[in-house]
């Protein structure tokens, strides 16, 4: 290079040539940088996306849908069965309980018949039922007989009323009319009316044994005839849940039944108390 070329590249406008050309290289860098970062990022957008659209297609699978239906439909069918069956032996359970409790009663010794009550709690015979009760009624054979009493009409009042609790629940969702609300409903009744009619039994025993009826007792003062008219009416309510269900009869008629039953509850109370209070049952 001659001395000439040298003071040319050294002089000022060709510094400032030179430095134009290097910023231009800068930033035409620093905009390829930010393309490439660009398109990265719609890389990943483009593969998230896809995923989701992986997922989704998945999820809608109609194969995918009809199985996890299935599957679901036979847990639900096999919680229900699991279910009916417990209940079924805890009703099985309650009545063989009860007629341990009222074999018991029968003895006329009270003492011996706490010692009894005792027994069949201490060795666990008794395990559904009210264990503490039954202790504190046996630590009173004095008393036993009118507790019991009492706590029999309780026990018959605590079921009657969840019993129509329960059929005006289900007699509510066939007025509504959702399908599915209606369905529940009314498998929770029929477990109610069988829990219902298999104890009813137990009761009626029960009131028999407290309350001895002779061939001349007026039927208004017969305890156990009116316990019998309360069940009857029970199973009034249940013919007419069924038939509403079928459009059969209307809607009052339904309440009508379950209103009965209440009525007959009433009457069957007043008449307890008549008899506890004035029959010289020991209760005073």
């Amino acid at each position: 290079m001659n001395q000439t070329d040298k003071d040319a590249q050294s002089s000022p406008e060709a510094q400032q040539s030179n430095e134009v050309y290097d910023a231009n290289d800068f930033l035409k860098c620093h905009e390829l940088d930010i393309q490439e970062r660009e398109l990265a990022l719609k890389e990943k957008e483009v593969k998230a996306k896809l995923e989701i659209e992986r997922k989704n297609l998945l999820l809608s699978s109609p194969l995918l849908v009809t199985v996890a239906s299935t599957i679901f439909g036979l847990l639900g069918t096999g919680i229900g069965v699991i279910w009916q069956g417990y209940s079924n032996f805890q009703l099985e359970r309650q009545k063989f309980e009860s007629s341990i409790i009222m074999d018991a009663l029968k003895r006329k010794d009270r003492d011996e018949m706490a010692k009894y009550l005792l027994f069949t709690i201490d060795t666990g015979i008794i395990k559904s039922l009210d264990r503490k009760e039954i202790r504190r009624y046996a630590e009173n054979p004095g008393k036993l007989p009118y507790l019991a009493a009492v706590k029999l009409i309780e026990k018959i009042n605590t079921d009657v009323g969840y019993y129509v609790a329960d059929a005006n629940t289900a007699i509510e969702s066939i007025r509504k009319g959702g399908a599915e609300q209606r369905n529940t409903y009314i498998e929770k009744y029929n477990q109610r009316q069988a829990q219902w009619f298999g104890i009813s039994a137990s009761h009626q025993a029960l009131l028999l044994f407290y309350f001895p009826e002779s061939n001349d007792t007026p039927k208004d003062e017969n305890i156990s005839a009116k316990f019998q008219e309360i069940i009857e009416a029970t199973w009034d309510v249940d013919i007419k849940l069924q038939l509403y269900s079928r459009n059969r009869v209307n809607y009052q008629a339904a309440r009508d039944a379950t209103d009965l039953v209440q009525e007959k509850l009433n009457n069957f109370n007043l008449l307890c108390r008549k008899r506890l209070t004035f029959n010289g049952f020991g209760g005073k």
